[in-house]
């Protein structure tokens, strides 16, 4: 199984000849990421740092692996091995996390900051981060679904509106 790695000998290496990253192919570098940010032209080390910083979010075992895949450099198969599931597994989940921590409507939350209540920022990190539907929300802070519902449109009218 190949293994799909975070490229980080790259980091600082000189752009390549058109400028636009060290393959010198317009997409900025960056291995396994790169694509993930789309048209973003931020460099590799600074699309590292943002993830990092906003891993700090999630927790549990998603949190755990992300941790171990960015901060220790862990293979798929050192992380498989120590969180009992199979690199395909360990594979999906680091995927999954980097998506929803930079694209999609969760930056929009962090941009939000303070706006936000404890309880709306709690429910966004649910809906948004964790990929929780709104019954396993409403249930898992004791609230009703419509009330769920309220709250998660009244974030997407937030995050809708500051772009």
């Amino acid at each position: 199984m190949a293994r799909i790695r975070l490229n980080l000998d790259r980091v600082g290496r000189s752009n390549g000849p058109d400028g636009d990253g060290p393959d010198g192919d317009g997409s900025g570098g960056g291995g396994a990421l790169a694509g993930q940010w789309g048209d973003c032209r931020l460099g590799l080390a600074e699309q590292i740092d943002v993830l990092r910083r906003r891993a700090a979010f999630l927790s549990g075992p998603n949190g755990a692996i992300l941790k171990m895949y960015l901060e220790n450099g862990s293979t798929f198969a050192e992380i498989a091995r120590v969180a009992g599931v199979s690199e395909t597994t360990v594979a999906r989940r680091i995927r999954r996390c980097t998506r929803r921590l930079i694209e999609g409507r969760f930056p929009g939350c962090v941009r939000q900051g303070d706006s936000l209540s404890r309880i709306e920022s709690a429910i966004a990190r649910d809906a948004f981060l964790e990929g929780l539907s709104q019954r396993r929300i409403a249930v898992k802070r004791g609230m009703s679904i419509y009330q769920v519902r309220k709250i998660l449109g009244k974030i997407r009218l937030a995050i809708d509106s500051d772009l």
